[in-house]
């Protein structure tokens, strides 16, 4: 049988989930930086602002998930690294929520946004909706329940808890 000093031995440095996350956005960033000649030829023809807001937006998601990634590998697994882990993952989820409200508007007025103060004025307007609901889930997280676990699978025989 296994005993939870052992098994918590064993647990490696850096959480598989982490590296699963890791290894798509460097990929996908890596295919951006080598179509980014073409794209930005691309672009350059149809000299249009939604397509470079557009281009610039899906770097950023691609930046944002390696960062998110990469500083959650580094903090270690105590309960104060939990909770910064637990506020990237909000932070990843206010630029996702900003980024896909951005499409969204900029999709559904493709052909009455066609200055760069327009656009802007989009992105503004759905970065502070977006600040707004991680805010509010961030203070939800830390002050009325900082008591919910992370995800865990729990065998019950034998006494082996996978996280």
């Amino acid at each position: 049988m296994f005993n939870e000093h052992r098994v918590t031995a064993l647990k490696p440095l850096v959480r598989y989930w982490d590296v699963m996350l890791l290894v798509p956005n460097v990929a996908f960033l890596v295919f951006l930086m080598w179509k980014l000649p073409s794209a930005r030829a691309k672009i350059r023809l149809t000299s249009s602002p939604i397509f470079v807001a557009f281009y610039i937006l899906v770097f950023v998601v691609a930046a944002v998930g390696i960062t998110r990634a990469i500083v959650s590998m580094t903090v270690s697994t105590s309960s104060a690294a939990t909770l910064i882990d637990k506020v990237l993952w909000e932070i990843t989820r206010f630029f996702l929520l900003a980024i896909e409200l951005s499409v969204i508007i900029l999709g559904l007025a493709f052909g009455h946004l066609e200055s760069k103060s327009s656009i802007k004025r989009v992105l503004a307007i759905t970065a502070v909706l977006s600040l707004a609901y991680s805010i509010t889930q961030v203070l939800f997280l830390i002050f009325l329940h900082p008591q919910i676990p992370d995800f865990q699978i729990v065998v019950s025989r034998p006494n082996i808890v996978l996280s």
